[in-house]
C-alpha cells in the first residue's frame, strides 16, 4: 500500500451503509393519456399549453416521448414512477377504449372532444361547458393551465397518502403458512397465552395471525414478528401496513391508520442515547416518501395517529441492537415502548 493508500483508507471507512430512498428534485411532469384517434387534437391543445408550463416548470410526459426500439409498457410503467399526476384528454374514443385505466396516483380530467353521454362520478375540465375543438384554442389552453396551476397548488399530499407510501414495497408477496405463534399477554408476568395456530397443530398465513391480533381486544398491546435472516419479516410488515391502509382508505370502518418506522435508519446513531422523539425524527427525515411538496411530519403527529388507535410497526430492531451493548440496548428498547406505554 503506497502513501496515498495508506492517507485515503481511513478517509472512507465508516459503518455499514443503509439502503436509503432518494427523491428526485425538479420540474413537475405530468403524465398524459389520450386516444390514438385523437392525436392531432392532443397534440394541438398540447402546443398552445406548452408555454404555460413552462413557465411553471413543469413537463409532460406522452407516447411521443418513447423512441423506436423502447417497449411501450414498460415506458408507461416507468412514467407512472416518476408522474404523481395525470392528464387524461376525454372523448368518444378515449371512453371506448378503456383509457381511464392507465393513471398515476392522481387525475386531472379534460375534455378534449364532447360526449355523447356525461361521466359518471368525474367531473371534467372544460371550458364554459364546451370541449376543447368547439372552443377557442388559445382560450381553453389559458382557463386549463390556470386550474391546473390551482389545483396543483392546494393538492399536497396528505399525511394518510405519505404513510402508505412508508409501507409501500415492490416484493410480490406470497401468502404462508407461518410457524407455531404465540401471543403472550403481559410477558413480564408469565400470565395468559393466546394461541394462535398452535394449540390443534393448525398454521394460518402470518398476515391472517397478525390480523386477529390486531382486532383482539383482549390481545396485548405488543406483538413480534420473528423469523430467521430473509424470512421476509420486512415484506410481511410493510404489506400488512400497506393492506390496512387500502382497507381505510377504501371506506371500511374501524380500520387503525398504520405507521411504518425502519429503524434501520437510526443505526450506530442508537449508541448516542437517543429519545423517542430523536429516533422518530430521525427515521422520518431518512425514509419520507412525500417528495419536496410534503413536508416530513413532526414526532408529534405520529403520537397522535397512536392516541387514535394508530398501529406502529417497528422494523429493523434487531439491526440496531447489534450496535449496542446489552444496557444501550435495553434503554433503546424503552423508548420505543413509550410510544404505547402498557396498561
Amino acid at each position: 500500500m503506497d502513501a496515498t493508500e495508506k492517507w485515503v483508507a481511513p478517509t472512507i471507512t465508516g459503518p455499514p451503509r443503509f439502503a436509503q430512498d432518494a427523491v428526485r428534485l425538479g420540474p413537475t411532469r405530468l403524465y398524459v393519456v389520450y386516444a390514438e384517434q385523437d392525436e392531432k387534437e392532443a397534440s394541438r391543445l398540447l402546443a398552445e399549453l406548452a408555454p404555460h408550463l413552462k413557465s411553471q416548470d413543469i413537463e409532460l410526459w406522452t407516447v411521443q416521448n418513447i423512441l423506436p426500439g423502447e417497449d411501450e409498457q414498460k415506458e408507461r410503467e416507468k412514467s407512472h414512477s416518476s408522474c404523481e399526476w395525470t392528464l387524461q384528454f376525454y372523448s368518444p374514443h378515449f371512453v371506448a377504449c378503456g383509457l381511464e385505466k392507465d393513471r398515476t396516483s392522481r387525475v386531472f380530467p379534460i375534455l378534449l372532444h364532447q360526449l355523447a353521454k356525461p361521466v359518471k362520478g368525474i367531473e371534467i375540465f372544460s371550458d364554459a361547458g364546451k370541449s376543447f375543438e368547439q372552443a377557442k384554442p388559445k382560450t381553453f389552453a389559458v382557463a386549463l393551465a390556470r386550474k391546473l396551476f390551482a389545483v396543483l397548488d392546494k393538492a399536497g399530499r396528505s399525511l394518510e397518502d405519505d404513510l402508505y407510501q412508508l409501507a409501500d414495497h415492490h416484493e410480490t408477496f406470497n401468502p404462508n403458512t407461518a410457524s407455531e405463534i404465540s401471543f403472550r399477554r403481559g410477558w413480564e408476568r408469565g400470565s395468559q397465552d393466546l394461541e394462535r395456530g398452535a394449540a390443534d397443530g393448525s398454521h394460518s398465513d402470518a398476515l391472517t395471525l397478525l390480523e386477529q391480533w390486531l382486532f383482539d381486544k383482549k390481545a396485548p398491546v405488543y406483538c413480534a414478528l420473528l423469523g430467521e435472516l430473509g424470512m421476509g419479516k420486512t415484506t410481511t410488515a410493510k404489506e400488512f401496513a400497506r393492506r390496512l391502509w387500502q382497507r381505510k382508505q377504501g371506506g371500511e370502518a374501524n380500520i387503525p391508520a398504520a405507521v411504518y418506522l425502519d429503524l434501520r435508519h437510526v443505526g450506530v446513531a442508537a449508541k448516542q442515547q437517543l429519545d423517542l422523539d430523536e429516533i422518530i425524527t430521525r427515521v422520518l427525515k431518512q425514509d419520507w416518501k412525500g417528495g419536496p411538496r410534503s413536508k416530513t411530519p413532526a414526532p408529534e403527529e405520529i403520537y397522535k395517529l397512536v392516541e387514535q388507535d394508530g398501529l406502529v410497526i417497528f422494523d429493523g430492531l434487531d439491526e440496531v441492537l447489534v450496535h449496542l451493548s446489552l444496557h444501550q440496548g435495553q434503554q433503546f428498547t424503552r423508548q420505543l415502548f413509550r410510544m404505547v406505554p402498557p396498561g
